[in-house]
């Protein structure tokens, strides 16, 4: 990776901190575009969109730690 941090978005809050702890201040808006709906992504995703998905981005699954199937 060409990058000195790399914060997850569901865990915005905690990156914030983070940045701000190393003197790199942001503001974001606090907007969902959801608004409250939570995206399932099992119901969103046909299994081959999946397989796709996983495929492509198998490399980023695994750096980030991220479950390879929806839960």
């Amino acid at each position: 990776m060409l990058c000195d941090y790399v914060g997850k978005l569901e865990k915005i809050e905690s990156v914030i901190h983070e940045l701000k702890n190393n003197n790199i201040h942001i503001c974001l808006p606090k907007e969902n575009a959801f608004g409250n709906r939570v995206l399932e992504l099992d119901k969103l995703y046909t299994p081959e969109m999946c397989e796709v998905v996983t495929s492509l981005y198998s490399k980023d699954f695994e750096i980030f730690d991220y479950p390879k199937t929806p839960n």
